[in-house]
């Protein structure tokens, strides 16, 4: 537990430094913006092209490779003590809930059954008799002289808890038989939910860990989840709740929306299950890799299978239609309208603009109308007035 929490702290981390590092031009261009105009200095202003560029240009490289695979998977185990007797499908069938999957055989279990009935049966033949014996006892007891009747008083006695012991054992093998008929009743196995099936098994088949596969794997139909790994040294960067970006490995501008669900604290194990290709930052394959799940906004497109690049949402650069800034460039006034401070022929005017969607992952705002990527904004200050000079400054320094 403390390692999961130890590695949710270093990716809070490593957002608050993206965080920063965008803080970092933005302050650069507010303590130009705040400098008084009236001794002739100018406010500062970039061109939006050079502001759409900054969240998305940090940490290049934070790719993970992932594979589509279905949300969830149901093993039904073979129970070891009992025998097969036919397997009803097989790898790649699609299954509804409640399709026969495997039976046992009974034959065993009725033959069982027959044998405790007969038992049941001799066992109340041995009742009736000793109660008739008894009666037989009491009937001679009552012409018994006085020194005889502890004789008979004993035998009575004995057959009475001979007949308990008797109805004791037809009571255990009543049970015996209601459990047994249980498993007869049981003997198909049936599908418990819509999906594939993924596995079949051999009985006698067993994991790399010496454990017993489960006969029949079915991979639950509809949602898919990400699986992929992370290594040691970048463990940081993922974390449970993180937004990523999933993109296609034949197309990189085909993407889906996701976020982290879990990271596991002991390493994968290297087997056929395992999606063990590592970050694009990194080319040691013998390092420890840990698994990673990530879930889906919407998986329309992706195929089960599909072999995909996992990215952290802020940590590259992701294709978007239209112009997008940094939310603190944009100010409200109280009716609601939104507005930049924007450059026009030298001077700085209050220049309304109409916002779209947002982006939580990246802090970027769409600006629907209002600017061109040309057009040059300073940041909000209370100094701010219109009619301001202004200058231009680029990422490299004075224009």
């Amino acid at each position: 537990m403390k390692k999961k929490m130890g590695r949710k702290k270093k990716g809070i981390i490593f957002a608050v430094v993206c965080a920063v590092a965008v803080a970092a031009v933005i302050v650069t261009v507010r303590r130009f913006a705040s400098t008084s105009n009236g001794d002739g200095s100018e406010i500062y202003v970039q061109k939006v092209s050079d502001l759409a560029g900054i969240s998305s240009s940090l940490n290049d490289g934070q790719r993970f490779s992932g594979v589509a695979q279905a949300q969830e998977s149901v093993d039904f185990k073979a129970d070891s003590s009992r025998k097969i007797d036919q397997i009803f499908v097989s790898e790649g069938q699609s299954v509804k809930k409640d399709d026969q999957l495997f039976s046992y055989q009974t034959d065993d279990l009725q033959n069982t059954i027959d044998n405790d009935n007969l038992s049941i049966e001799g066992l109340s033949n041995d009742i009736s008799a000793l109660n008739e014996e008894i009666a037989d006892l009491n009937s001679q007891m009552q012409s018994a002289s006085q020194n005889d009747n502890f004789q008979y008083t004993t035998q009575i006695q004995s057959k009475q808890m001979q007949i308990r012991q008797d109805q004791l054992d037809i009571e255990t093998k009543q049970n015996e038989i209601k459990h047994t008929q249980q498993q007869i009743d049981q003997s198909v196995v049936k599908s418990t939910i819509d999906g594939v099936v993924k596995a079949v098994n051999d009985t006698s088949s067993s994991s790399t860990d010496g454990t017993d596969k489960p006969l029949i794997t079915i991979s639950k139909t509809g949602d898919m989840r990400i699986k992929g790994t992370v290594d040691e040294q970048s463990m940081g960067v993922l974390y449970e709740g993180l937004s990523v970006i999933i993109r296609s490995r034949v197309d990189e501008n085909e993407i889906w929306q996701g976020t982290i669900t879990s990271v596991d604290s002991e390493p994968a194990s290297n087997d056929n299950n395992a999606v063990i290709y590592g970050s694009s930052s990194s080319s040691d394959n013998q390092a420890s890799r840990y698994t990673f799940y990530a879930s889906l906004d919407n998986a329309s497109g992706l195929m089960l299978g599909q072999h995909v690049y996992v990215e952290p949402a802020g940590s590259a650069t992701v294709a978007k239609d239209g112009i997008w800034i940094n939310a603190g460039f944009i100010t409200s006034d109280e009716d609601g309208t939104s507005y930049v401070w924007a450059d026009h022929n030298g001077n700085l005017e209050k220049r309304k603009v109409e916002t779209g969607r947002t982006d939580d992952s990246d802090g970027t705002v769409e600006i629907v109308s209002g600017l061109k990527e040309e057009d040059a904004i300073a940041y909000p200050d209370d100094t701010l007035q219109e009619g301001m000079k202004t200058a231009e400054v680029t990422m490299g320094g004075m224009s």
